[in-house]
């Protein structure tokens, strides 16, 4: 079996005196478990072109060459060979010549007394050894320096032994205060990622932190990375609560369609019960029980309508907002967390039309009105006042006020009070996300948000928004007649819910011919068997053929019938529905829908067309 091969040492010895040289090289072949290879220069003048053209492992120098200028010629050396190990050899060392040539670079100062032991070859060779190790270690820590995530070297004896410069901004303490000191921090198992969290700068930051095994400056330690994840936490945390929210937006969307469509039937039924009732002496107990129902649910029906207007995520749209209904709206939905607190005031004064989004001023106002309400203790309700206004500046902007007598915010986290994720309230309770979404919405419609607060007196938020651009005046109305009674009609009926269809078909078939069918696809058979209809009612979301089909294959038939469609819709909460209702001139009733409404427009319709 063939002997590894052992790696050769070059080595340049720097000596015009041919004894010295003969006695290094003899030394250095005795050296046990080493080869030398070793080169000569009599002269600097020699060396240098040698220096140049190979790389030495070590230099041996002596100071009194014909052509040396003493240390500075150690220094001109150092420079032209940076990596190698410099010994100055010399007659007589003394510890200032020690010192200097250590300050200049040198591995170490020998005498050339020294020369007839073996401890001569033995320090040269372990200077080479013990210098490519510092030039290893060197390597490394500049290596560590330019990493992007802290790194923390530990002793297994426990102090710091190194910090890089991430280690340093994370850390927010220098280096003198680390080094030699315990870490501050578990190390946890080496082999598996942990979490920690470390004191930076008065503030905590969350690490992922892993562990190796090395050897540090040939003391067994540990290094330890930290990575900042509080960022990442937060980001992950906050898309959490956004899908959250999103999730509870389409199924609050959901439910509201799906409330509306029995409560539709409800308040039909309750309309078409006071109609016939009227008609039968001595029932007005009756009728006022009736009407105290049908006030019950019209109270339900505002309720959707303003679930409807909070829960449409995707409805982004920009235009003319009327403040005072957003307003009324909001209130309503706070109106649980306010009545054991507060008494609410609204002050509203004319205002223009704002240009914003109905759906997420609600949602800014809602949250405002809350943190209102929250900031009072229950309990007191007659000596504590929310109070909502409403005015123009001098700058032309919109202002809606909201203040509160609560406790005020501390005039310390004043400064936080917008940063995502600050809250003071526990935990369960807010996520610190509301002001700071507030916030963005707000400015996203070119306003501002300000607020103004007095620990133990209250908060005023003050949301200033720019009007909507101002559009062209309507004529103004003329005082009109009442409307002639409509001639009797055919109307068509469409819809997938039997409640709804069968109490549609009451409320219009006094005054007109109603054909009603639960299915489109029948409907369909009645028009193209060349029937005709003044007017069409369809339900937009249906699960066969959706209102949007059927108008398609209305229009197909060429009669012009789909004009005549009017849409009534429980919610058109998918984007393909809100962008269809957009893209037709067809108006649209939304449910659950006042009798009245319903009645008028038929009525109108039939009125037109047989005029």
């Amino acid at each position: 079996m063939t002997a590894a091969i052992e790696r050769q040492h070059q080595l340049l010895l720097i000596e015009d005196n041919w004894a010295d040289f003969d006695l290094m090289t003899e030394r250095l072949a005795e050296t046990p478990g080493a080869s030398f290879g070793v080169n000569r220069a009599s002269s600097l003048a020699q060396a240098f072109p040698l220096i140049e053209e190979g790389r030495f492992d070590a230099i041996l120098l002596d100071l009194n060459l014909p052509d040396s200028a003493g240390l500075d010629t150690l220094s001109a050396v150092r420079q032209c060979a940076p990596q190698a190990t410099i010994v100055v050899v010399t007659g007589q060392v003394t510890d200032q010549l020690r010192q200097e040539a250590l300050a200049l670079g040198a591995a170490e100062v020998i005498s050339k007394n020294d020369f007839s032991t073996r401890l001569f070859s033995t320090s040269v060779l372990y200077l080479m050894e013990y210098n490519r190790a510092l030039g290893e270690q060197r390597s490394l820590e500049k290596l560590l320096s330019v990493a992007p995530d802290a790194i923390v070297v530990v002793a297994e004896s426990g102090p710091v032994r190194y910090v890089n410069d991430a280690a340093l901004r994370l850390l927010g303490r220098p280096r003198l205060e680390l080094v030699g000191k315990l870490p501050g921090f578990a190390l946890g198992q080496a082999s598996e990622p942990t979490e920690v969290t470390v004191e930076s700068g008065g503030q905590t930051r969350l690490c992922e932190l892993r562990v190796v095994d090395l050897s540090w400056n040939g003391e067994k330690s540990f290094l330890a990375t930290l990575r900042d994840i509080t960022e990442q936490r937060q980001m992950e945390t906050q898309l959490a609560i956004s899908d959250r929210m999103s999730t509870m937006g389409t199924l609050a969307a959901g439910v509201a369609h799906e409330i509306n469509n029995p409560l539709t039937a409800v308040i039909g039924y309750l309309e078409v019960a006071t109609f016939l009732l009227r008609e039968i002496d001595g029932t007005e107990m009756a009728l006022g029980h009736l009407g105290q129902a049908r006030d019950a649910a019209d109270r339900v029906r505002v309720i959707v309508g303003d679930l409807k207007l909070l829960s449409r995520p995707e409805d982004e749209k920009i235009g003319p907002v009327d403040v005072h209904e957003v307003i009324a709206s909001s209130l309503r939905m706070a109106w649980n967390e306010t009545r054991h607190r507060a008494q609410v005031v609204s002050e509203l004064q004319p205002v223009p039309p704002v240009r914003a989004n109905d759906a997420r001023l609600g949602q800014i106002l809602l949250n405002l009105i809350i943190n209102a309400a929250q900031a009072i203790p229950e309990g007191n309700k007659a000596d504590n006042e929310i109070r909502v206004t409403t005015r123009v500046n001098e700058s032309g902007e919109i202002v809606i006020e909201v203040s509160d007598t609560g406790c005020g915010i501390p005039l310390e986290i004043q400064p936080r009070v917008f940063q995502a994720f600050f809250t003071t309230k526990p935990i369960g309770v807010g996520t610190g996300l509301g002001l700071a979404i507030c916030q963005r919405l707000v400015n996203s419609f070119g306003g501002r948000l300000e607020f103004r607060s007095q620990p133990g007196v209250g908060t005023r938020f003050q949301v200033l928004l720019p009007p909507a651009e101002p559009a062209s005046a309507p004529p103004a109305a003329q005082a009109q007649a009442p409307a002639p009674a409509a001639p009797r009609g055919r109307v068509l009926v469409v819809d997938d819910d039997e409640p709804i269809l069968r109490v549609t078909e009451l409320l219009l078939a006094g005054e007109h011919d109603v054909l009603a069918c639960t299915e489109a696809t029948r409907a369909l058979e009645h028009l193209q068997a060349g029937e005709e209809f003044d007017v069409i009612v369809c339900d937009l979301m249906m699960p066969q053929v959706t209102g949007m089909e059927f108008y398609e294959r209305v229009r197909a038939l060429g009669r012009g019938q789909e004009e005549r469609i009017l849409f009534v819709t429980g919610g058109a909460f998918t984007p393909a529905a809100r962008a269809f209702l957009e893209s037709v001139p067809n108006q649209r009733l939304d449910k659950p829908y006042n009798p009245r409404v319903l009645k008028d427009h038929v009525n109108g319709t039939v009125r037109a067309r047989r005029a």
